[in-house]
């Protein structure tokens, strides 16, 4: 069932008025001007069409094409009496005034509920040397149909098929336009209007509310100069000295030493850094004759958002090594562990020379073995000979892989290499550790971990929700008269596609049905409205 809005705020009959006073522009003139009173009104009765035909040959009679309304000329016949010659010219300027508005709603107190559109064209002279006259004023009405002062509503409800549908009852006695309210109760692309007289849609109907996209996402990612080696040990993901997974070329160290939280000044003596090293080498017997002695840790990785482990990755953590002397003999680790628990590539840095300072890198692939390799890298420390990795790239060391290529970068110098058959394994663990040689007594100097470790997992498909041409409590207003497009108040005639026919509502009903994108979780409330129109 439809609702009555009324659009202007008292229409109810004024009883001391002439029965066809006339409203012009909001403005009853029997009310406003002095002495004025509308004595009869013409021209709102039936009304003439125009017949246009053609003759066929010799046929009788014409072919029927079609017929029209003229404009309509409405007479007003009114008496003004005014008690001075001052009065009455008042009265007539008054009356000017009143006049001067266009296409201008007009309407007669006998039939205060409906109104012509009109302007006043012409009127009638009246007899000079007196202030009591008679006189007529003409109202063109372009448009000869009258209309209903309040509009129709008829919100839209679910029909027995779950379709969003309005049915429209017009008790006039022409089609005419319908307007539209439709307010979205989620986000959505696409609104479609149709009835059996056409179809109007706003918005794309193949709008898409998702689309796969990549990015990267942080697995694990401690950091911090005052606090790295706390977070680094208290995490829940790590164990300490696995010795679970397997690969390194040339064998294990054995891990049973012990990974601490050391602090020491940076080499400008200016910051405590909190690092991560190794605070007893272990007394297995290790790697080469059981020299090689360690401590790890082994990060268990979380999975991605779609529940697998990366293939596409970035791992980087910052060293320190520095050797004080010659006989000092250790290194550090940076190992990436497949779902198989084998090492899928390492980087090694260490210095194993007994009698000088020869700092090592090595840099491994699984089942190709050696791939990078560097020898004597460092520079002098402290003003005397030695080794310190944070020369370059601030100690930076990475391993990342994309596809098939794997990428190492161990202060600032990077190397890249791609293995087909290996472009799709997957990583689970990441491992760092130290080790030192014995029967050396002191550790190596400076041997850290330190600032930020991270764990990256790169091109991760995942679903982006597409920001909607239409979002929540968005309203549509469609004006059927001009039509004109706004949403939210504002004009938006891009919404509209080409092809959108704006139908009329004809006498009696007319059924209208509003769709929107298939995805929009949560439809749209709509209600259609009309202003009935008649002869």
């Amino acid at each position: 069932m439809y609702k009555f809005v009324d659009t202007i705020a008292s229409q109810g009959i004024a009883s001391s008025l002439p029965a066809e006073a006339v409203k012009f522009n909001g403005i009853w003139l029997d009310e406003e001007i002095t002495g004025f009173r509308t004595l009869r009104v013409s021209g709102r009765e039936l009304l003439e069409c125009e017949i246009t035909d053609e003759q066929m040959g010799s046929l009788d009679g014409t072919q029927y094409q079609y017929k029209r309304y003229p404009p309509r000329t409405i007479t007003v016949t009114y008496q003004l009496a005014a008690k001075s010659d001052m009065a009455f010219r008042d009265a007539y300027n008054r009356l000017n005034a009143l006049l001067s508005a266009e296409q201008a709603e007009l309407l007669f107190n006998d039939e205060a509920d409906k109104f012509f559109v009109a302007t006043k064209a012409s009127n009638s002279e009246v007899p000079a040397g007196t202030n009591h006259v008679t006189g007529e004023i003409y109202f063109y009405c372009t448009d000869p149909f009258k209309y209903s002062v309040v509009e129709k509503i008829f919100p839209a409800s679910l029909n027995e098929d779950g379709v969003l549908e309005a049915v429209i009852i017009n008790e006039g006695t022409k089609a005419v336009p319908v307007s539209y309210d439709i307010t979205m109760n989620s986000e959505n692309g696409f609104i479609g209007i149709v009835s059996e007289h056409g179809a109007m849609q706003y918005g794309y109907a193949d709008e898409a509310d998702t689309e796969e996209r990549k990015r990267s996402e942080t697995l694990i990612h401690h950091r911090g100069q005052t606090d790295f080696a706390s977070k680094m040990l208290a995490d829940s993901r790590v164990t300490l000295n696995d010795s679970s997974w397997s690969g390194l070329t040339d064998g294990m160290p054995k891990w049973n030493g012990t990974i601490g939280k050391l602090s020491y000044k940076n080499e400008h003596g200016s910051k405590t850094w909190n690092c991560l090293g190794m605070n007893d080498q272990g007394s297995s017997a290790g790697l080469k004759n059981g020299q090689w002695h360690g401590a790890n840790m082994t990060f268990t990785l979380p999975t991605k958002s779609d529940g697998t482990y990366p293939s596409n990755f970035e791992v980087d953590t910052y060293t320190w090594m520095t050797c004080a002397r010659a006989s000092q003999r250790g290194g550090a680790m940076l190992a990436v562990i497949d779902e198989d628990n084998k090492i899928l590539a390492s980087m090694w840095w260490w210095d194993g020379s007994t009698t000088a300072f020869n700092g090592s890198l090595r840099c491994d692939i699984q089942n190709h073995g050696r791939v990078f390799y560097i020898e004597n890298f460092g520079s002098d420390i402290d003003g005397g000979a030695g080794i310190r990795t944070r020369v370059n790239g601030n100690g930076l060391v990475r391993i990342r892989k994309a596809g098939a290529k794997f990428s190492f970068n161990f202060c600032g110098t990077e190397r890249s290499f791609s293995y087909s058959e290996l472009k799709d394994k997957k990583i689970s663990k990441v491992a760092l550790g130290f080790t030192q040689v014995k029967p050396t007594t002191d550790l190596i100097t400076r041997l850290y971990f330190l600032n930020s470790f991270k764990v990256i997992a790169n091109n991760v498909n995942y679903i982006y929700d597409i920001p909607n041409r239409y979002q929540p409590d968005d309203v549509l207003t469609i004006d059927g008269l001009s039509g004109k497009v706004y949403k939210n108040g504002v004009l938006d005639m891009e919404d509209e596609i080409v092809g959108t026919t704006y139908f009329k509502a004809g006498q009696g009903k007319t059924r209208i049905q509003f769709t929107n994108s298939d995805w929009a979780a949560g439809s749209m409330s709509a209600a259609a409205r009309i202003r009935e129109a008649y002869l």
